[in-house]
């Protein structure tokens, strides 16, 4: 988190007066998401290649049209989505 605030958040300026005139003058563009992730540890596997081999093969599978929900209950290692039980 400590690295997300420094190179992103810290990093990047963002005017909240900008981004709202943006929103008003077009707000038809925009719409609400709600991201959701699989978080693949490299401390679950013996290498970054051996993480990054296994994130590749959830997304092969994602592709062939998998459900997100079972995966991310299968593989995902976000001690938040762990401590809510199953992702939904």
């Amino acid at each position: 988190m400590k690295w997300y605030r420094t190179v992103v958040v810290d990093s990047v300026p963002i005017d909240e007066a900008a981004v709202k005139a943006a929103f008003a003058t077009d707000p038809g563009k925009y719409k609400q998401v709600e991201p959701s992730h699989i978080l693949i540890s490299s401390a679950d596997a013996s290498t970054d290649e051996d993480a990054k081999a296994k994130a590749a093969s959830i997304i092969a599978r994602l592709d062939a049209g998998e459900d997100f929900v079972a995966l991310s209950n299968e593989f995902n290692n976000d001690v938040s989505v762990k401590s809510m039980g199953e992702f939904r």
